[in-house]
């Protein structure tokens, strides 16, 4: 990570990775149109994001700078899967 998160947002980065990972596959089923995927998605996505902000809360992380930190470091995870899936 190109700016490393605090120790008590470390937790959160896995909850944070399941809802980017939920939104991505909403946006890939609506580039193909496909809208049966597209309703799994967004339900999975609605799930996704009530366990983050449960999870944020819970760690007293739901700041707007919290936020601010957590989902950069998420997308740079993801694009570090992306280059290297092995």
């Amino acid at each position: 990570m190109s700016e490393r998160l605090p120790d008590r947002l470390l937790p959160l980065l896995d909850v944070q990775l399941g809802f980017e990972r939920a939104h991505l596959a909403c946006l890939h089923a609506a580039e193909l149109g496909d809208e049966d995927a597209l309703h799994r998605g967004r339900a999975a996505r609605l799930s996704a994001m009530r366990a983050l902000i449960t999870a944020r809360a819970a760690a007293g992380a739901d700041s707007a700078p919290d936020r601010d930190l957590l989902r950069p470091a998420a997308l740079e995870a993801l694009a570090r899967e992306a280059a290297d899936p092995a």
